[in-house]
This record gives C-alpha cells, sequence and structure tokens, in this order.
C-alpha cells in the first residue's frame, strides 16, 4: 500500500504529498525493514527533497542513495531497485557507477518504457548522448503514447547542435 500511495505522489507532485509519502514509506519501512519496493520508492522520495527542494533534510542525495543500496541488497534481480540507484549516483555525479547500475536496471527488464526513457536521458546527459538517444527511441516504441518528457533528450540534442528546428519539433 505504501509503494501505491508513492506512486501516487508522482501523479500530483505537491510538497504536501512529499512529506506524507516519506512518513508513510518510513514508517512501513520501520516494520518491514527488507521490502525492496518501499526503499527503492523511499530513494526517489529522498531524491525529490534534492530535486524539487521539498521537505528537505539534510543529505537528501547520500540518504537516497544508501536507501537504494538497501533496495539493491534486498532484490537483487529488482529493476526498479538498480534505477533508483542509478538515479541518485547520476545526481551524486558518480558516472561510472551510475552507468553500471542503469545498464543492470535496462538488462533485468527491457519491457519497462518509463524507466527505460528515465534512464536513457540520464545516459545522454552523463556524456553518452547516442547510446542514450537510442535507449530513449526503445522507450518511446514500447510506448507510442509516451509522455512529452520522452522528448527532453532530443531535444536537448538538437539544441546543443544548433538544429533550432529539430529542437522545435
Amino acid at each position: 500500500e505504501a509503494v501505491l500511495r508513492a506512486f501516487g505522489y508522482w501523479e500530483r507532485n505537491t510538497r504536501e504529498e512529499h512529506a506524507e509519502v516519506r512518513e508513510i514509506l518510513e514508517a512501513a519501512l520501520a516494520r518491514g525493514p527488507g521490502h525492496s519496493d518501499c526503499l527503492a520508492e523511499l530513494s526517489l522520495i529522498y531524491w525529490a527533497e534534492y530535486a524539487f527542494g521539498y521537505n528537505v533534510r539534510p543529505d537528501s542525495l547520500g540518504r537516497a542513495r544508501a536507501a537504494a543500496q538497501r533496495a539493491v541488497a534486498s532484490a537483487p534481480t529488482s529493476h526498479f531497485a538498480h534505477s533508483a540507484l542509478a538515479t541518485a549516483l547520476f545526481f551524486q555525479k558518480d558516472f561510472q557507477a551510475f552507468r553500471a547500475a542503469a545498464d543492470r536496471a535496462l538488462a533485468l527488464n527491457r519491457m519497462d518504457s518509463s524507466t527505460a526513457a528515465l534512464l536513457g536521458t540520464m545516459i545522454g546527459s552523463a556524456g553518452d548522448w547516442e547510446h542514450g538517444l537510442e535507449v530513449v527511441e526503445r522507450a518511446k516504441q514500447l510506448n507510442p503514447h509516451h509522455p512529452g518528457w520522452y522528448h527532453y533528450l532530443a531535444f536537448d540534442d538538437a539544441y546543443h547542435k544548433r538544429d533550432y528546428r529539430g529542437a522545435l519539433a
């Protein structure tokens, strides 16, 4: 229930919802400390403290990384856990470790278009534009009705190449 509630946070994405979901996930983990999906989702909630400035506590990214590492330890074959770890590592600018976690997440579940689009965007932003673009393109093929944010990397790529018509498209 805590994980499902956390999924709902990403649809609403408000400061109030963030605080409530963080509390719910932390309480759930107090009862079941090894629940990988709760740990992965909590890692992303801690990341949101950093990214959006919601309800910030000290060392948001350090806590995000620690929760994701616990998620991976609890469920080594969970693409969700590896994706959460990749996200924390990316924002800590540990790009070598990020890439290993991202590649593992993508290998574990090739059918999750949202994870592929997110990780592909980060792979490209970390400097491997061509591979990142390929990963995002596969995500678009998996979900032909994808959300608009799947285009971020292609926009950045076109803009950096001074292809302003391509960026606008």
